[in-house]
């Protein structure tokens, strides 16, 4: 359910940004600073929206007993959300696959931020300029 969960964060996370993106442009201009800023919002919204799905899975983990504190379920999280896989933290038996399960969702997570930063980036910076 986890899974299901953080899609759903990442969908509406994702846009939003577009959203913030779109609506900031459009009345901003085409000026180097418009770009700018609207890159910048829309990386902050993804990186944002990722680390909302970081902070779920560490609630699972830490109220689920597997981890002390939700600092150490905090940086576990990060840990395999991001696939680095430090290893240094294990889990019992029985929550072993979480690890695992959790980069797999953050390899997909990932993927669909940088397809949503590649719409944007598109959309601003090589489509013709399409004003009415």
């Amino acid at each position: 359910s986890m899974l299901v969960i953080c899609s759903l964060v990442q969908v509406f996370g994702s846009v939003w940004a577009v959203t913030l993106a779109n609506r900031f442009y459009k009345r901003a201009g085409n000026s180097i600073w418009a770009k700018t800023i609207t890159v910048a919002i829309t990386t902050t919204m993804l990186m944002l929206t990722a680390i909302v799905q970081v902070a779920l899975w560490a609630v699972l983990l830490n109220q689920s007993g597997q981890l002390p504190d939700f600092t150490t379920a905090f940086y576990f999280s990060s840990v395999n959300f991001s696939t680095l896989g430090y290893g240094d933290i294990m889990l019992t038996d029985t929550w072993r696959l979480a690890g695992p399960q959790e980069a797999l969702n953050g390899m997909l997570m990932f993927g669909v931020s940088g397809a949503t930063a590649y719409a944007v980036f598109n959309r601003i910076f090589f489509e013709k300029e399409t004003r009415r």
